[in-house]
C-alpha cells in the first residue's frame, strides 16, 4: 500500500512567556514531570519520569552594537563594529570584535531574583564571522585561522575552514545557517558558476558542490539537512509548485528518497528555510516531524534508509507543529509542539536510543502567547547535554531559563 505523507517544517514567529506544567513548585524551582497522552502512554514507561530542575535564570542587557548570548554553555557579552566603508550596499558586510567578555554564572540572585554573573574579559579581536540574517553565533577569524567557542570560552581552531580560507577568503562572511544551525552554507562566485562551500561545524568537515552540476537545483529553493558518511542530505523544492525532494548527494549525484510512484511519497511543504529542527540523521536512519497518512495528525517518525522502513515514534494529536532537540551523546531528546488554536507551545523531554525509540516522555512547561515578551522558541543543550535552556528576549534584554536533567 502507498503511503503518502506531508511533511512540515514550518516557521512560527512569536510573543510569549515562559512558564511550567501546573504541577510545578514555584518554591524550589522543580518541575514536576506528568506523561501527557494516552495514546503514546502505550509506548513508554509511565513510571520513570526524568527529574529536571530549573538552576538559573540569567539577564543579558544588549543594545544596537552591544550584544549577549548564551551558547553551548558559555554567556558571551560582545562589542562589535561594522565595516560599511569598503562596501556601503553589501548584503554581507564584514563584523570586527572590540571586546568580549565571558560570563560564569553564580548562585548569588540579584533584586529580581536573577543569578547574578561573574564577568572576565578576554583580549580576542578579529573579524566576526556572522551568518546572514541571524547574528547571534559567531566565528573568530584571526591570524589566517577560523575558530569556535569552546565551553570555557577558549578558541578552537576549525581545521574544514583551511580550504576555504586558501582558497576564496574573500568569501568567508557570505554564509548562512543551514542543518540545525550546525553547518555553514559559504556560496563562492557568481551564479552561473556558483560553488557551495559546506562546513560542517559540529564535525569540523568540508564539502563543496557545484550549483550547475545539478538540474534540480534550477528555480528551486534548497536547505542543507545534514551531513553523514560524506553524504550530504538536503531538501529541495519549489513552494509555489509544491514540487520538492528530500535525498542526499554522494559522489556529486543526488539520491532521491522519496521518488515520485514510490511507497512514501511526499505531497506538500512550508517553511523550507525554518530553523525549527524538524531532521536528525544518525547512522542512516532519520528522524523527523511531519505527517503521514492521517492527515490530521502530526507525529514524529523514524525513516530506515537501508530498510525503507518507515515507523511512528510518538503522536502527539491533531493541529501541532512538532520540532526537536537531541542532546550531543543522542541520549535525550526534547519535542516542542505549537497548538495553533491555544497559541501555546509545550515541551517534553525524554529518552532515545541509538534506534530513535522514545521512553520515558515527561512533560516540562507550557508558553503561551502573551505581549510584550518576544521569545525565539529555541532549545540548546549544554554541559554535554546534562543541561538546556530556553531563550526570550524583549526591547532591551535577553532572558535565559537553565534547567538541568537530575537522571
Amino acid at each position: 500500500m502507498k503511503k503518502k505523507f506531508l511533511l512540515w517544517v514550518l516557521t512560527i514567529t512569536s510573543i510569549m512567556t515562559i512558564g511550567c506544567s501546573n504541577k510545578a513548585s514555584k518554591e524550589d524551582d522543580y518541575i514536576d514531570s506528568v506523561i501527557i497522552d494516552e495514546d503514546t502512554r502505550k509506548t513508554i514507561d509511565s513510571e520513570a519520569e526524568i527529574s529536571v530542575s530549573q538552576v538559573a535564570k540569567i539577564k543579558i542587557d544588549t543594545s544596537e552594537l552591544y550584544s549577549g548570548t548564551f551558547i553551548n554553555g558559555i554567556v558571551q557579552y560582545y562589542e562589535y563594529s561594522i565595516d560599511r566603508k569598503t562596501d556601503p550596499f553589501s548584503q554581507f558586510p564584514k563584523h570586527y570584535l572590540e571586546t568580549l567578555r565571558i560570563g560564569t554564572i553564580t548562585n548569588e540572585k540579584d533584586e529580581n531574583n536573577l543569578n547574578i554573573i561573574s564577568w572576565e574579559d578576554k583580549n580576542i579581536k578579529g573579524q566576526m564571522l556572522v551568518p546572514y540574517m541571524y547574528g547571534n553565533r559567531f566565528l573568530i577569524f584571526k591570524d589566517n585561522k577560523i575558530y569556535n567557542f569552546g565551553e570555557k570560552g577558549d578558541l578552537i581552531e576549525l581545521k574544514a575552514y583551511e580550504t576555504l580560507i586558501k582558497e576564496n577568503p574573500e568569501y568567508l562572511n557570505r554564509f548562512e545557517p543551514h542543518g540545525n544551525r550546525d553547518i555553514n552554507l559559504h556560496y563562492i562566485g557568481e551564479e552561473d558558476n556558483l560553488k557551495l562551500a559546506i562546513v560542517d561545524i559540529e564535525k569540523d568537515e568540508y564539502y563543496e558542490l557545484y550549483k550547475n552540476d545539478f538540474e534540480i537545483f534550477k528555480d528551486n529553493s534548497f536547505k542543507i539537512l545534514g551531513v553523514e558518511d560524506n553524504k550530504i542530505y538536503i531538501m529541495i523544492g519549489n513552494l509555489e509548485k509544491a514540487n520538492f525532494t528530500i535525498g542526499y548527494i554522494e559522489d556529486n549525484k543526488l539520491y532521491d528518497l522519496f521518488p515520485k510512484g514510490g511507497e512514501i511519497e511526499i505531497l506538500g511543504l512550508r517553511g523550507l528555510f525554518s530553523d525549527d529542527n524538524k531532521f536528525f540523521i544518525s547512522d542512516n536512519k532519520i528522524l523527523f516531524s511531519g505527517l503521514v497518512g492521517d492527515l490530521n495528525s502530526d507525529a514524529i517518525w523514524n525513516y530506515d534508509i537501508k530498510n525503507k522502513k518507515l515507523v511512528k515514534i510518538i503522536d502527539l494529536g491533531a493541529n501541532k507543529d512538532l520540532s526537536f532537540y537531541i542532546n550531543k551523546d543522542k541520549s535525550k531528546i526534547i519535542i516542542r509542539d505549537y497548538e495553533y488554536n491555544t497559541n501555546t507551545y509545550n515541551f517534553r523531554i525524554a529518552n532515545i536510543n541509538e534506534e530513535f525509540q522514545i521512553s520515558n516522555l515527561t512533560n516540562l512547561a507550557s508558553i503561551k502567547q502573551e505581549e510584550g515578551i518576544k521569545t525565539e522558541i529555541l532549545v540548546e543543550w549544554a554541559s554535554n547535554g546534562e543541561e538546556f535552556y530556553l531563550r526570550s528576549y524583549d526591547d532591551e534584554n535577553v532572558f535565559y531559563d537553565i534547567y538541568k536533567i537530575n537522571n
